[in-house]
């Protein structure tokens, strides 16, 4: 092969792996969202909300802009909760509904994170260096000691 022949099937495969890269993202956050839609509705049927797809599908809508509109707040704290009451009141149902879809959301972040620890505190493997003795030096921070 010649060396032009290569340099454009180098090209070619590069630009086809990040496509399909990002297409594979694409779909993995397509299937997320739609997975997040079901349970926004299964907590909506919870709080005695009848409601339907369209509707499941807009107050999901708006809650992720809400949320990525908030980003700057730390742990969308108040940002997040108020986009859903706001959702809630422009659709006619109550303020109260809104926050308590809200937490409901933000217990099941909750839950997540603290099953995720117990994984995290379980599966240390430093646990195991420790018992056996082996001690690592502490890492040299480079702002600490300039490479000259």
């Amino acid at each position: 092969m010649s060396a032009t022949l290569k340099k454009n099937l180098l090209a070619f495969l590069l630009g086809f792996t990040l496509f399909a890269g990002l297409l594979y993202w694409a779909r993995a956050t397509a299937v997320m969202e739609h997975l997040s839609a079901v349970e926004a509705y299964f907590l909506l049927k919870i709080l005695g909300v009848h409601a339907s797809l369209p509707m499941v599908f807009a107050i999901e809508a708006i809650s992720i802009l809400a949320n990525n509109l908030f980003f700057f707040v730390p742990g969308r704290l108040g940002g997040g909760d108020g986009g859903k009451v706001l959702v809630f009141l422009s659709m006619g149902m109550t303020s109260a509904m809104g926050l308590t879809f809200g937490l409901l959301r933000r217990a099941r972040e909750i839950f997540y994170v603290a099953f995720g620890f117990a994984f995290l505190i379980q599966l240390n493997p430093f646990r195991e260096r420790m018992a056996a003795g082996i001690q690592e030096p502490a890492p040299v921070c480079p702002a600490e000691h300039p490479i000259v």
